[in-house]
């Protein structure tokens, strides 16, 4: 299950946020690879951050999945990055992503572990 929590400085209206985190479910299946019905999107807007000494809009992004290969993350930190430049008008440099690669049998979903059985 891929999870993206986005954390910004800036409020949006509904409508754009709801657009944003559908173009992130969107964006995060098709760059892993992984069905969109498992993919988690959570946004946390008009949070307080202070950037490079600076209040302007800035953006944290947490990327969390089963499986993560280090070699796709940069292709995704663009593609996230450009989702938030075009849909929020956040510079790219304020714009920081973290990942992190979590072992299916640390992973549950209605209460049952994905890698149960597994050596993972």
């Amino acid at each position: 299950m891929p999870y993206l929590c986005i954390e910004m400085n800036i409020p949006v209206a509904d409508d754009a946020a709801c657009l944003l985190v559908k173009s992130a479910s969107k964006l995060l299946a098709a760059e892993l690879g992984k069905p969109e019905e498992y993919v988690m999107v959570s946004l946390r807007q008009a949070t307080t951050i202070l950037f490079a000494e600076s209040p302007e809009p800035a953006a944290f992004l947490e990327v969390k999945s089963i499986g993560l290969s280090s070699g796709g993350n940069n292709a995704l930190a663009t593609a996230l990055a450009d989702l938030l430049v075009n849909q929020c008008r956040i510079e790219r440099n304020r714009i920081y992503t973290v990942f992190t690669s979590i072992p299916a049998s640390h992973w549950a979903q209605g209460g049952e572990c994905f890698g149960q059985g597994t050596t993972d």
